[in-house]
């Protein structure tokens, strides 16, 4: 296969420009990527590259959205949320259930990489499935590892599995940057047509978006937490969350003049002081993100104090696993739109050279 010198190089609207190892400059229909060419010249077959250009991009990405939340894949993923927060919910088996979960989660992430149609709708570009043991094994071997990473803050709480989790230290958040950066890669060089070589070519030519796709996760979590604080504050639980599932060390409350006798009232807003005790617990590493989820494998009286003593506990558990299913839902929303991103940005850099088509190239004006 004759290699294009400058696959990058600008095309205009109409023709792509191609260099022909022979010196000549080519040019071709846009159309013709993806196909060969014979130089008008020395007659060789001439690779006619896909163009790189950023409404490409934009397109795939908008397309994306649309794979997400304007088609049925949605109203599947609360559903699938619903069943991960039922799991959790189960006694005993709560914690294993939900690693089992999110990794067959995980696998459908896989699939919305590899189902990630082609931006130009060619499907002549889709490479055969790989069908042997080791490809297979390296695509378990990836969503295992994302679906365990995902629940590694949890798995390694202080007080054990279904603790809240802590993002503080060294080991939990290497572990959760090494899950946001590099598992979804490895994720797109096993699920994607093309196979691994499409990773290094998106990183070089697509760096932005796949940055892009990347940084969605942390991004949304946080503006996912902005979201819990401001809602429960006002519905007036917040101060009961902060003192039933978030470790409060003796002499903090009294230090951030907590009111020992509050009271929770519907619908009222929280003391400003619990703003103050938030924050001093998010300093450590301590969020409702990671707090919530995990207090559903737990017993409804654990650890439940004063601040419930007026709330019925099935309420309390039923607002706490009606928060679960809204976090479950915005996280594999959130996942399934950074596959399906990544699995459409993959495809423009992986697409396979298609049958050679007989045609000869126009010569250059500048030729």
């Amino acid at each position: 296969m004759i290699s294009i010198v400058k696959p990058d190089q600008a095309c205009s609207r109409h023709n792509l420009t191609v260099q022909c190892p022979c010196g000549r400059t080519l040019r071709a229909r846009i159309e013709l990527a993806g196909s060969e060419i014979e130089c008008w010249d020395c007659h060789c077959k001439v690779l006619v590259p896909f163009p790189r250009s950023a409404s490409e991009v934009l397109r795939a990405l908008r397309k994306g959205w649309d794979d997400v939340f304007e088609t049925n894949l949605f109203p599947m993923l609360i559903g699938v949320a619903a069943v991960l927060t039922s799991m959790l919910a189960i006694p005993t088996l709560g914690v294993p259930l939900g690693i089992a979960g999110m990794v067959l989660v995980i696998i459908g992430y896989g699939v919305l990489i590899r189902r990630a149609e082609d931006p130009e709708g060619d499907s002549s570009t889709e490479a055969p499935d790989g069908t042997s043991l080791l490809h297979w094994l390296a695509r378990g071997a990836a969503s295992a590892l994302f679906g365990v990473g995902l629940c590694a803050p949890f798995l390694l709480a202080r007080g054990g599995a279904g603790h809240t989790a802590r993002l503080a230290g060294f080991l939990v958040p290497a572990i959760v940057t090494a899950v946001m950066v590099f598992l979804p890669l490895a994720m797109l060089a096993a699920f994607d047509p093309a196979g691994p070589r499409v990773v290094p070519a998106v990183l070089r030519w697509r760096s932005r978006s796949v940055l892009l796709s990347l940084a969605i996760l942390p991004l949304l979590l946080v503006v996912l937490e902005c979201t819990l604080v401001f809602t429960t504050f006002f519905l007036g639980i917040f101060g009961g969350l902060m003192l039933d599932l978030v470790p409060v060390p003796p002499g903090l409350l009294s230090r951030l003049r907590v009111p020992p006798d509050w009271i929770y009232r519907f619908g009222e807003p929280a003391d400003i002081s619990f703003l103050g005790l938030y924050l001093n617990r998010l300093s450590h590493g301590y969020t409702l993100v990671g707090a919530i989820p995990p207090s559903l494998t737990r017993s409804t009286h654990f650890e439940l104090q004063f601040w419930a003593s007026n709330t019925e506990i099935p309420t309390y558990y039923a607002f706490r696993f009606a928060l679960t299913v809204l976090i479950n839902t915005f996280l594999l929303s959130v996942l399934a739109l950074q596959a399906s991103w990544l699995g459409r940005i993959g495809r423009i850099e992986g697409r396979l050279k298609v049958k050679p088509v007989p045609v000869a190239a126009e010569p250059s004006p500048a030729a």
